[in-house]
């Protein structure tokens, strides 16, 4: 096996502060290799939803790919009130893949960002649509002059960005 930057990609996200090596191994059943553009990166497969349980009831849940028993892991599950309106206005569709910033300057990071990411969304009677990869209507990249740099980007597939 190709050995991988000690990194985590997800969403696949791909995040890594250097020395964090140790929440590798809790996540080892998890984690795979893929190597977009020829450099091999640790791979956490990562399923978010929020959907609709009951009359202005949603639920927000994560899932790991577990790669041994070829299924999903519910690791997060969060139940809440909300109006249609609630979730259909505001902030709607800001969630990840993003590199979110907490400080004022980063430098010396791994590699981070996101491969392969999919969307599924509902119309407004609830039938689900069909996978797609993200498109340009719904991704961007924002530049914020935090010290992260874009390392490479394939339109509606991956990015990175290192520092």
């Amino acid at each position: 096996m190709v050995a991988c930057d000690p990194v985590i990609v997800s969403g696949d996200i791909i995040a890594g502060n250097r020395g964090n090596e140790s929440s590798c191994a809790a996540l080892g059943k998890y984690l795979s290799c893929l190597s977009p553009h020829g450099h091999p990166y640790l791979v956490l497969p990562v399923w978010n939803s929020t959907t609709l349980i009951d009359a202005d009831r949603y639920r927000n849940q994560v899932l790991l790919y577990d790669h041994a028993r070829a299924g999903w892991d519910l690791i997060y599950r969060y139940d809440y009130s909300a109006t249609d309106t609630q979730q259909k206005t505001g902030r709607v569709g800001s969630w990840g893949p993003l590199v979110e910033a907490f400080q004022p300057l980063y430098m010396q990071t791994n590699q981070m960002g996101a491969v392969d990411v999919q969307l599924v969304s509902a119309d407004n009677t609830g039938l689900w649509g069909s996978w797609m990869r993200l498109a340009p209507l719904n991704s961007y990249i924002r530049v914020d002059n935090l010290g992260f740099h874009l390392a490479f980007l394939d339109p509606n597939y991956a990015f990175t960005v290192d520092s």
